[in-house]
């Protein structure tokens, strides 16, 4: 599987893991093989925080009253 992630290295941006999709697989650069992180340390970086989207409900509760 391929993701866009930038290689503090050689500042490539093609990573790839394995294609079993467990969290625990590596990802790592394409070109000079750098490990980058975990499928999982991925996921959750790029979901949404629960304290952002609380303080986003509050702020818009707050607007609609």
């Amino acid at each position: 599987m391929h993701h866009r992630l930038e290689c503090p290295r050689c500042g490539d941006h093609h990573a790839v893991s394995a294609d079993l999709g467990v969290a625990w697989d590596d990802i790592h650069c394409e070109t000079c093989g750098e490990f980058l992180e975990t499928r999982q340390a991925l996921s959750e970086r790029v979901a949404p925080s629960l304290l952002i989207e609380s303080c986003l409900r509050a702020r818009q509760m707050g607007i609609a009253a």
